[in-house]
């Protein structure tokens, strides 16, 4: 008797710590992910904004004043 709750308790603490294992390297794995996205669109989100300061030296207009030019590009397609 004793002998077979001894292997219950054996089999059951081997299942538990499998379980445990498993969800933690599901977790792991999954925090590598998102921090690979977020690395990701840290660099697209750097690059747009280089690509802004570029933009904004090649023409020295201020940033509104682009915007407002923009808007009045959309406008005119829309009609």
């Amino acid at each position: 008797m004793e002998k077979d709750v001894a292997n219950y308790i054996r089999k059951h603490t081997f299942s538990v710590m499998v379980v445990i294992i498993t969800a933690f390297l599901l977790l792991a794995f999954g925090e590598f992910f998102l921090y690979r996205k977020t690395q990701e669109l840290n660099k697209m989100i750097s690059e747009g904004m280089m690509q802004i300061k570029e933009e904004l030296k090649t023409q020295p207009e201020s940033l509104d004043e682009i915007i407002l030019q923009e808007e009045k590009k959309l406008e005119e397609t829309e009609k």
